[in-house]
């Protein structure tokens, strides 16, 4: 048996403005057959994460592990575990230009 494939929710219109009030993240499992999808569990509240005003702007699967890379406004990339359901503590900063979405 192989492990759930994994699908990322994430609005293109996601406000990146100092409004934000939540930053939840939904998880959906396919099936074995890739015919349903299915939610799994509660949505997991990101904002406490995250400083006020800050909000994701970009975010991709790390290869191999069940873990996504969220790059916020603040152009700072970190890690958060679907399987322990935490962010990884070692942010990266980047430059802002890096990111062509973020505010200056």
């Amino acid at each position: 048996m192989h492990p759930p494939e994994y699908v990322l929710d994430f609005p293109i219109d996601f406000p990146p403005t100092n409004t934000v009030s939540q930053m939840q993240l939904h998880i959906f499992v396919f099936d074995e057959e890739l015919k349903s999808l299915r939610g799994q569990g509660t949505p997991i509240d990101l904002l406490q994460f995250y400083n006020p005003g800050v909000s994701i702007v970009h975010a991709c699967f790390v290869h191999g592990t069940e873990e996504i890379l969220f790059v916020d406004s603040e152009a700072q990339a970190r890690i958060f575990s679907l399987i322990t359901l935490q962010p990884k503590y070692y942010p990266l900063h980047l430059p802002h230009t890096w990111i062509p979405d973020a505010p200056l």
